[in-house]
Parts: structure tokens; C-alpha cells; sequence
């Protein structure tokens, strides 16, 4: 396969003839999707084998005046030309990705195995100034397409770079937030559903930003998994909840704070024990009062190491929740395993539009299921009074949602506990 100085050239050469012969020419990245987790089952050996299996692949469908090469990892790259674009850049990517997502027979591993990958694919077609802008946007092409689902091709889009140069620019900001005091936290209530009386609040990141104003987690969190800025990031996090849960104890409100946990924190095992180790003794807060709260996905991705990694939490007197419970990933085997005091059902479920009957059906079987294993269950995103009701009807034990309280500075919170509870009105989100 050529090297990346080989393939720029080849695109020249390609640009060239095309503008020559009057004809088109596309550079195509692809980006195999779930090929770590073959590297990580089943050994780098047939990781290598993998992406042998795909350069086969890969130059059988394509023509021999096609360029094909790996530049590393797990990507690829195609320059496409002439007659061969005769069907499309996009039909061409279609057939890459169903050729390589037919199953690959692997050998050279403990025990032969057969594994699927599926590809994300960036497409520019057209006759750029230079081969490294044709290659370079091929590549926001390809970015777009992993961060739009994966399995999936896009063709380039000029807007696609002003997109890109904005979250690249936000991924530098990023960086500074945490030292120059940028980040706050917002805390939504949670309730007891039978008795209206607050039992919880889970802690939400905010970004205010110096000259972008407020910015919510969904538009930088993306950015923060993918630098890894989410690791020192949740530690702040974990740091200034269990201040704040401190605070509040010593105020003499015994609240429990929850703080969401991200991949990258559970995966870093000993460090991410560490950071919570210190935020409890630096606060000096009761372990009992700190929930760490992890997406079902998340624990899932690999049930033994994640089994771990909970038992070791659990170990410094944490209490543990799963979010965005029920989409699929548990079963009842696996959940008796982890050691969890509580799952968060997800939004969904509560809700989706599926019918009044059969949403309940859902609801009673996920609250079932927790009531069978001693855990709290907790509803999350009830935003009117049927899905209260719905959830109400079905015994569970916790709710969350903008009915009952939006995200609210702790001072807000402060001022509510006295009446401990109760339906709330809206504020303004913090």
C-alpha cells in the first residue's frame, strides 16, 4: 500500500489528467468503525489481519488506475478517477462499505473467529487547486460522517469546514475553561415520587464562555471526549460537587449529589479512583452522599471490566446509578452482577411516543425489574403531568424532569430545602 507522500502525488497526478481529459476525480477516507475492539479481544495480530483483509478488499473493487493506501491507524484512503466515478463518488462508497461490512474470517488469533466492521467514508469530488486541499477535505468529510453516526458516507460540503474550524477553535477554549474559571455547575432536583419531598440533585456542567456566552455540555462535551480534556474536566467536576454537597451538609441538609461519569474517567481505573478519593477528602464529604452515575452504554462495552471498575467505587462507600437505563445493552444476568444502588430510566421510556398502554408496559417492566433487585428506580425527563402520573402509577421510586424542577444554581437549591419538596415552578435555567 503507498505511504502518504505516494498518495498526495498520485492525487496530483490524478488532478492533472482530469483536468486534462475533462473528466472528474474523488479522494474517499475511510475510517473502519469497531475495529479497536478486535485489536482488543483478539490481539493486535489479528488486528493486522483485519486491515489486510480490507486492502484486499478494497483494491478488488476498485480499478488499477485507482489509488488505494492506508495512512495509518485503521484509515484509508482512495483516489478514484475517471470511468470509474462514471456511477457516482457516492454509489462508489455505498459498495465499498457493503464489501466490507460481509463478515472477515480471522486466523491468526487464540481461536478463529469471524468478525463485521462496518465503515465511515468522507468524499471530495471535483478538481481542487491542489492535491492536499482534495485530501484535506475528503477528510472533513469523513469527520462529518463519524460524528453524524458512523456506518455512513458523506460527500464535502463547504460549510463542513467553517464547522469544523468553530469546534476546533472551541477545543482551544476548551483547554483555558477549566483554568480561568469558566466552568459552573447547575443542579437538578430529584424527587421521591410518592412523597414530593427532594431526595437528590444530580449535577449538570455549564460552560460560560467570554465571548460565546453560555454553552451547553451537548455542544462541548463531543469535544471534550475526543482531546480527552474530559478527564481533568470531571475532576473539577467531581471536586466542586462534593464542595457543594459539603456545604450543604454542614448547613445541616444532608442532599445527595449525583455526578455523571464519562468513558474515558471509568476506563482510567486506579486514576479515576484516585480523583474520586481526593474530592471526598478534600471536602471532606460523606462517601454516602456522592452518586457517581454511569451510562448503561458505557458499562456495557465491556461488562467484566466494568464490573471491576464499580466494585472498586463501591469499595470507597459510593453510591453508584446507571443511566440511560433500558436502552437494550442489560440483562438481568448482567445488571445482579454490578453492584449498582440505582438506575436512572431513560427519557425515552418516559417520554417516547409510543402509546399510553404500552409505555407503561415498559415502565412497570424496568420498575419490576429494579424492585426485584433492591434498586431505587428514577425517572428522568417527566416535562408533563401524565408521564408523571404514568411513572407514579408504576411505583417508581425517584423522578426528574422540568416538571418537577429545571437545573438550578445551588443557592436556589439552598432556598428549597426548607420545604423540602414539592412541585416546582420554572426558573430560569442557570
Amino acid at each position: 500500500l503507498p505511504n502518504r507522500a505516494l498518495i498526495i502525488d498520485r492525487a496530483e497526478h490524478a488532478l492533472a489528467r482530469a483536468r486534462r481529459q475533462d473528466t472528474n476525480v474523488a479522494a474517499m477516507f475511510l475510517d473502519l468503525d469497531g475495529f479497536k475492539p478486535v485489536n482488543d479481544t483478539l490481539g493486535h495480530a489479528a488486528g493486522d489481519e483485519l486491515l489486510c483483509g480490507v486492502a484486499d478488499r478494497l483494491k478488488l473493487l476498485l480499478r488499477d488506475s485507482d489509488t488505494v493506501g492506508r495512512i495509518g491507524g485503521d484509515e484509508f484512503v482512495a483516489i478514484v478517477e475517471g470511468d470509474s466515478l462514471d456511477a457516482g463518488p457516492a454509489v462508489i462508497a455505498d459498495r465499498i462499505r457493503a464489501v466490507l461490512a460481509e463478515p472477515f474470517a480471522i486466523t491468526d488469533a487464540a481461536e478463529p473467529s469471524t468478525v463485521r466492521i462496518h465503515a465511515s467514508i468522507g468524499i471530495a469530488a471535483g478538481l481542487r487547486a491542489s492535491s492536499e486541499e482534495l485530501l484535506r477535505d475528503a477528510d472533513i468529510a469523513l469527520y462529518q460522517a463519524k460524528e453524524t453516526g458512523r456506518d455512513r458516507s458523506v460527500l464535502f460540503a463547504p460549510a463542513m469546514q467553517t464547522v469544523l474550524e468553530q469546534r476546533l477553535g472551541l477545543e482551544r477554549d476548551l483547554a483555558d475553561a477549566v483554568a480561568d474559571d469558566q466552568l459552573h455547575l447547575a443542579y437538578q432536583p430529584t424527587f421521591n415520587l410518592a412523597t414530593n419531598a427532594i431526595n437528590g440533585v444530580e449535577s449538570l456542567l455549564r460552560w460560560q464562555h467570554p465571548t460565546r456566552g453560555l454553552i451547553m455540555p451537548g455542544d462541548f462535551i463531543p469535544a471534550a471526549e475526543s482531546t480527552g480534556l474530559i478527564v481533568p474536566i470531571g475532576r473539577w467536576v467531581l471536586g466542586a460537587a462534593c464542595r457543594q454537597a459539603a456545604a450543604w451538609e454542614q448547613a445541616g441538609d444532608r442532599l445527595n449529589v449525583s455526578v455523571n461519569v464519562s468513558g474515558r474517567q471509568l476506563a482510567g481505573g486506579a486514576a479515576f479512583l484516585d480523583d474520586v478519593r481526593a474530592a471526598l477528602a478534600d471536602s471532606a464529604l460523606d462517601p454516602s452522599l456522592l452518586t457517581l452515575e454511569i451510562a448503561e452504554s458505557v458499562i456495557m462495552r465491556d461488562a467484566d471490566a466494568g464490573s471491576m471498575h464499580l466494585r472498586a467505587l463501591k469499595g470507597l462507600g459510593v453510591r453508584l446509578a446507571i443511566d440511560d437505563f433500558g436502552n437494550g445493552y442489560s440483562s438481568l444476568g448482567y445488571l445482579q452482577r454490578f453492584p449498582v444502588d440505582a438506575v436512572k430510566i431513560d427519557r425515552s421510556f418516559i417520554s417516547g411516543t409510543a402509546g399510553d398502554a404500552e409505555r407503561s408496559a415498559l415502565i412497570h417492566t424496568l420498575v419490576q425489574l429494579g424492585k426485584s433487585l433492591g434498586i431505587e428506580t428514577l425517572a428522568e425527563g417527566i416535562e408533563d403531568s401524565e408521564q408523571l402520573r404514568s411513572v407514579q402509577r408504576e411505583a417508581c421510586d425517584s423522578g426528574q424532569g422540568f416538571l418537577l424542577a429545571p437545573p438550578l444554581a445551588a443557592e436556589d437549591v439552598s432556598r428549597l430545602l426548607p420545604e423540602h419538596g414539592g412541585l416546582l415552578a420554572a426558573p430560569s435555567e442557570p
